[in-house]
């Protein structure tokens, strides 16, 4: 039998799943978003799809478009804060 890995998708694909699943939410996400989730977000297809459905559900909220400040409150809410980083 054949066997196959799959990783955790690489910076390329993250970009393209937060765009897709933001375009069947009708959610506007630009490329300044785009760049800054790829580099936060979890690796992995459910946890794109968890984050941009966090990001829609907040952006309903608070009815107001995604911006810096909804991107960071989905991130917290699914990582938790963000911890210091030592040099």
């Amino acid at each position: 039998a054949m066997q196959l890995a799959i990783g955790p998708p690489d910076d390329a694909m993250l970009a393209e799943l937060i765009a897709l699943h933001a375009e069947m939410r009708a959610l506007p996400l630009d490329d300044v978003a785009t760049v800054y989730l790829v580099g936060r977000c979890q690796r992995s297809h459910l946890g794109v799809e968890q984050l941009v459905a966090t990001i829609d559900r907040i952006s309903l909220e608070r009815k107001q478009p995604p911006t810096l400040a909804v991107w960071r409150e989905a991130l917290e809410e699914i990582a938790g804060p963000d911890q210091p980083r030592l040099l």
